[in-house]
């Protein structure tokens, strides 16, 4: 599991909030304060399939339901309810892949919580590969290459070793 970029997102409606969320590498996780209303897990209708979610109530309608951003893995995901809050943990099926928002149609990240996301997903893929440098407090100029299809981080390290190299002779 990856590490998590350090802010949640909000998704509000008409100015109740309805759920937080966050990502990392390989995984969405979502949380939802369920309003001061105790709740087990017998109280609650969770379906979760490869490209879309439906959670509710059992008795009363479905409170969040809709079609995923992406595809996730929908044999390894997991929830439980903490403190009265209910925590879905789910695992993209595209490791690497930046998601500007939970569900298709809601609210897509900001411009800048987008930029930093990609940012964090990409050191992490970079931290995953080479576990033995330290990628964390790297910055980028210009724009952040796409994690899932970035392919130059071999030959950007052979390039450094190279000079490295030629400079130390």
């Amino acid at each position: 599991m990856g590490e998590i970029y350090n802010k949640r997102h909000k998704y509000m409606n008409n100015g109740v909030l309805i759920y937080e969320w966050e990502q990392s590498i390989d995984e969405i996780n979502i949380y939802i304060d369920m309003n001061s209303k105790l709740v087990n897990k017998n109280d609650l209708n969770i379906e979760i399939k490869s490209k879309r979610i439906t959670i509710g109530l059992k008795n009363p309608e479905n409170f969040l339901e809709g079609e995923l951003f992406s595809i996730i893995d929908e044999d390894c995901f997991f929830w439980f309810i903490e403190d009265n809050n209910l925590h879905i943990f789910l695992t993209k099926v595209k490791k690497g892949e930046s998601w500007n928002s939970v569900f298709k149609g809601h609210k897509n990240l900001n411009p800048v919580d987008e930029d930093n996301t990609k940012k964090q997903i990409f050191l992490e893929r970079f931290q995953q590969e080479y576990p033995n440098f330290d990628f964390f407090s790297a910055s980028f100029n210009g724009q952040v290459p796409d994690a899932r299809t970035f392919m130059g981080v071999f030959l950007l390290l052979s390039f450094f070793s190279l000079h490295i190299f030629a400079l130390s002779r």
